[in-house]
């Protein structure tokens, strides 16, 4: 069955996530969750994001960004990319690391966006 194309329009904000693999844990410590923030400081300023809230659990994370619809993939891929990357080479891994594509629901910017 063929995914469904994200939606796009100027003035929404994304609430992504995603998971760890078979839900596993994706931080092991308080160093893993400090790496995936300054990493995602980093791709903040690479794709000119603006990061409203966020929230990393223990095997998932939550992130309301605004960003132009063409660097989200960039955004949300690059962080997840690096992550992994880092998360196999300190834990000795390898493989899959994410559960399937992240997920994105808009959220309209405006009164509901600032409640």
């Amino acid at each position: 069955m063929p995914r469904v194309g994200r939606i796009y329009q100027r003035a929404l904000c994304y609430h992504v996530m995603n998971r760890g693999v078979n839900r596993h844990s994706i931080f092991g410590d308080d160093g893993d969750r400090e790496y995936f923030s300054k990493t995602v400081a980093e791709y903040k300023e690479l794709c000119g994001a603006r990061v409203y809230h966020w929230v990393w659990m223990g095997n998932h994370v939550h992130i309301l960004v605004e960003v132009v619809y063409e660097n989200l993939r960039g955004f949300v891929g690059g962080i997840q990319q690096a992550y992994a990357q880092y998360h196999h080479a300190r834990y000795n891994g390898c493989g899959v690391f994410w559960q399937g594509r992240f997920k994105s629901k808009p959220v309209e910017i405006g009164p509901y966006l600032a409640s």
